[in-house]
């Protein structure tokens, strides 16, 4: 049988913040079984989260990486209109990156549990 769609597991809440009058996604949270179904989509980004150390020893196929603990320093920009996948170790520093830049306006997805949690074809060793 075929691998499901993540979006038949999916439903972003969409909210519209009264103040700005910017509508604004909660993060969504997706499998990490689910996470080959976004690698090349067009409209997604995948971002790693982790130190650029972990990040060059493996990957996912495609990814940025733009280090968490470095947006202090340097806040990310991003694309507008893509959807943000945002993955790290264990997936707790892309669930706080998600609210971070949900609230921000962006489209954004954590995969839960991280890269640790991920056992698809989609990985990339140096």
């Amino acid at each position: 049988s075929s691998e499901p769609c993540a979006a038949s597991f999916i439903r972003p809440c969409v909210r519209k913040d009264m103040k700005t009058s910017m509508v604004m996604t909660q993060p969504e949270l997706i499998p990490a079984k689910l996470l080959d179904t976004y690698v090349k989509q067009p409209d997604t980004m995948i971002v790693d989260l982790r130190e650029p150390g972990l990040y060059r020893k493996s990957h996912i196929a495609g990814a940025v990486n733009f280090p968490f603990e470095n947006w202090e320093e340097t806040p990310p920009v991003f694309p507008r209109g893509k959807k943000l996948v945002l993955y790290c170790e264990h997936g707790i520093a892309s669930a706080k990156a998600a609210k971070l830049l949900s609230r921000q306006g962006y489209q954004t997805c954590t995969v839960i549990g991280g890269i640790s949690e991920y056992h698809g074809r989609k990985l990339v060793f140096s």
